[in-house]
């Protein structure tokens, strides 16, 4: 399990998003962390989304972020193309970094 959180700095009106920091208990959040790419990807969603988490389930792993109600649902392209960019780190932690 690894989770992405917002670093910010300054306060109220403006404080502002600076970094993404991702926590977990094993080297995935590492591989992750070093994904700058992703981390600037993340720098642009991760106030609306919140957090996004990485929870691996029996035989499947979700990707999400915050709950939000289902009227306030919309397509973001930018999520769905962090999500992809997890995957396939998950991918290639399962596959031994083969590409």
């Amino acid at each position: 399990m690894a989770r992405c959180k917002p670093v910010t700095k300054g306060h109220f009106s403006s404080k502002r998003i600076v970094d993404a920091e991702w926590i977990g208990n094993d080297k995935f959040a590492e591989v992750l962390q070093a994904d700058t790419g992703l981390t600037e990807m993340l720098k642009e969603v991760i106030e609306k989304a919140g957090e996004i988490t990485v929870d691996p389930q029996e035989n499947q792993i979700r990707i999400f972020g915050r709950w939000g109600h289902e009227k306030n649902l919309a397509f973001n392209p930018t999520m769905l193309e962090i999500a992809d960019r997890i995957a396939l780190h998950i991918k290639n932690s399962l596959h031994g970094d083969r590409r």
